[in-house]
């Protein structure tokens, strides 16, 4: 309707300057989106992951941790996915960010446990569950669903249900309840890590707009950030 879409309802009723960061490569924005687009989601249980989302993950965290920048904030990693959790924290490992207690089990190392400026939590990695009522400065949230739309296996094709097609796709994504606290966790920058492509197709438009929503606000260069991997 030529409404601009950022009027008064939309902002803050706190000052500006607690929302401002300078990590490397984000050009102060609120929105970015780490595009993944290789690699597929697997199966580990009932649980999915993928490798090449955490990889991506622990480069840019161990990047922006230690950066003059990221010094003194706090960092959020989500996935909706146990098995993502774990792969993302094994992708930590060889960056000193986490260690192994066993076979199942890693947790984060000393250095990184406890923000030096307040004595709050520095680094946190979980599902979604694990984040409601927290905020961290920077909230990665990792997508892991990452189907080629345009080849969907047969039995997902002959689903003539909508809602239960788009369940079989993706999965958690569709909780409209879990993916609004996976996304509003951040204080400064939420990033996005997930192969674009996946949430641009007419049925993802359709379930889970506010993916791809964002991924709109991370393509404008006046209110966000896109880089590919």
């Amino acid at each position: 309707d030529g409404e601009n879409p950022f009027d008064d309802r939309f902002k803050s009723p706190l000052p500006a300057d607690i929302f401002k960061h300078s990590l490397p490569g984000t050009r102060g924005k609120a929105a970015l989106w780490l595009d993944v687009s290789k690699g597929e989601e697997k199966f580990s249980g009932a649980s999915r992951r993928r490798p090449t989302e955490a990889f991506a993950i622990a480069d840019q965290l161990a990047e922006w941790i230690d950066s003059e920048a990221g010094r003194e904030l706090s960092f959020g990693v989500i996935s909706f996915y146990s098995a993502q959790v774990l792969e993302i924290m094994k992708a930590l490992r060889p960056k000193g960010l986490t260690k192994k207690i066993n076979n199942s089990t890693y947790e984060i190392t000393d250095a990184y446990q406890r923000n030096n400026k307040d004595g709050g939590e520095r680094l946190r990695i979980g599902t979604v569950d694990a984040f409601q009522g927290m905020e961290f400065d920077v909230v990665f949230l990792s997508v892991v669903r990452s189907q080629n739309m345009d080849s969907l296996p047969p039995k997902i094709k002959k689903l003539k249900d909508d809602t239960l097609r788009a369940r079989r796709l993706f999965g958690h994504l569709v909780s409209k309840n879990r993916l609004c606290v996976s996304m509003s966790r951040q204080k400064k920058i939420l990033v996005v890590v997930g192969d674009a492509k996946f949430v641009q197709s007419g049925l993802a438009k359709q379930e889970i707009p506010a993916l791809g929503k964002f991924l709109e606000i991370c393509q404008n260069e006046e209110t966000g950030n896109v880089q590919s991997i």
